[in-house]
């Protein structure tokens, strides 16, 4: 097969002039026809910028996840803000409130879980933005007094936030607040969470992780702790504000000269 050369600067300046201009759609539109993966760091950036802005959060999060060990772009604000995006706002922080849950930890599972996709399903057959099992989603509708609830209603975020919510606080009281069974039970579930806690009563918790049988588990703890921390520090009213000028991203043209 005939390999397909990287895109050239030329090519991004024009995509930047078109999101400039606001035609952010017809801008990713042409985005999907470059082989972006293949190109610079700098390059990549600017899609997962523009995918944010374009509101396709799940591309987005997905193509930041290969910027962050770069070094060249891995603390350019656009970064952080594109990779770990708010989406959802009203209803993660309504849902945060209802059911006393930080709205960090609400960001982060769907950012692990779904990647701010709505209708995603996993193999296990795991629904929505917050991906609960049919069994656990039905359990949550019954405690949270959602009548007339069916599978189908985990694709809409409005459910799928309420009851990921509602299923975060019982854990958070079931295991005392430790944050990291709460986030354990999510992947590999309650009673088995509450069996390792057992046999792991007076581990510290960094050692309780490590201590997870499960390899696909504890890289999931690691990965929702990590984004927990991000979340935090962006929604920390102290933490200093990102501002994002495009044109640091991708250097546009001068403005042609009248006359």
């Amino acid at each position: 097969t005939q390999s397909v050369a990287p895109p050239s600067p030329v090519d991004l300046v024009g995509l930047a002039m078109l999101d400039q201009i606001g035609l952010q759609r017809a801008a990713l539109a042409e985005l999907g026809s470059i082989p972006i993966e293949q190109s610079a760091p700098q390059d990549r950036l600017f899609a997962v910028w523009l995918f944010y802005r374009a509101g396709d959060l799940y591309r987005a999060t997905k193509l930041s996840r290969s910027l962050v060990t770069i070094d060249s772009v891995a603390h350019e604000p656009a970064l952080v803000l594109a990779g770990y995006p708010r989406g959802y706002q009203e209803l993660v922080e309504r849902e945060a409130e209802r059911s006393a849950v930080p709205t960090a930890l609400i960001y982060a599972i769907i950012r692990e879980e779904s990647g701010f996709r709505a209708r995603a399903v996993s193999p296990r057959v795991a629904r929505g933005l917050m991906q609960m099992i049919p069994r656990t989603a039905r359990r949550m509708a019954r405690s949270a007094g959602l009548s007339g609830f069916s599978l189908a209603q985990l694709y809409t975020p409005e459910v799928s936030i309420r009851l990921g919510a509602h299923y975060l606080r019982l854990l958070l009281e079931r295991f005392d607040g430790d944050l990291v069974a709460a986030i354990a039970s999510c992947h590999a579930g309650e009673r088995t969470v509450g069996r390792w806690k057992r046999r792991g009563a007076s581990l510290a918790a960094d050692d309780f992780i490590e201590e997870i049988p499960y390899v696909s588990t504890r890289g999931y703890v690691k990965k929702v702790l990590a984004s927990y921390g991000v979340y935090r520090s962006l929604l920390d009213p102290r933490s200093p504000r990102l501002e994002i000028e495009l044109e640091n991203i991708i250097p546009l043209p001068p403005e042609p000269r009248s006359g």
